[in-house]
């Protein structure tokens, strides 16, 4: 039987997604807006109650509950076994809670301070900032990045960060033209703190 020629390689795709392997803890993370709120409240604290942390986020109950219990799933927050006592917490940070926290009170400061807090808490918001930043600047390598996410999510988010001059949008000239995404000033500076969050929360 005659030697059969090799396979040909299939050959490189030059558009190869970069991979971002934090996105997902912080699509996990921020998949609850309030969720960082609470983390750092709980770092703070060393521990807290539903009701005290839902009074200083300025948030519905539920919504901060449900939060709670996702901290809990992550593994960034614990029920307090000893819960019952007036003067106990109801929520004890865990260790990389107590880790993570400080990181979540740092990135809310600074959205904070740019007034773009309600277009950076939307559920798909830091997680794609977190993307670019990993390199990922195509809208199929973004919505690679992030496990859930639909085209019409991705792209309603990117409008809104560029919104807030966290993105720019570029067209390339090319035939057929092609459209890229780069962070802006203010998103490279919160891409830091996202690191740190996803370093811990992975």
């Amino acid at each position: 039987m005659p030697p059969q020629p090799p396979s040909p390689r299939p050959a490189a795709e030059p558009d190869d997604a970069p991979r971002a392997p934090g996105a997902e803890a912080l699509v996990r993370l921020f998949h609850h807006r309030w969720a960082p709120g609470a983390l750092a409240q709980l770092a703070r604290d060393g521990g807290g109650r539903l009701v005290t942390i839902a009074h200083r986020l300025d948030a519905p109950r539920d919504s901060v509950r449900s939060a709670l219990d996702a901290l809990v799933e992550l593994g960034l927050a614990a029920p307090n076994p000893g819960y019952g006592h007036p003067l106990r917490p109801e929520f004890l940070p865990t260790h990389a809670g107590l880790a993570a926290g400080p990181h979540c009170d740092r990135l809310l400061q600074s959205i904070r301070r740019m007034d773009a807090r309600d277009a950076c808490l939307r559920k798909w918001s830091m997680p794609t900032v977190y993307a670019l930043h990993r390199g990922a600047d195509r809208f199929a390598h973004i919505a690679g990045a992030l496990q859930g996410v639909t085209p019409r999510a991705l792209t309603s988010t990117l409008r809104d960060l560029a919104s807030v001059d966290f993105v720019r949008r570029v067209v390339e000239d090319a035939s057929p033209p092609r459209t890229r995404y780069t962070p802006m000033r203010r998103a490279r500076a919160v891409a830091p703190i996202l690191e740190d969050i996803a370093d811990i929360a992975a």
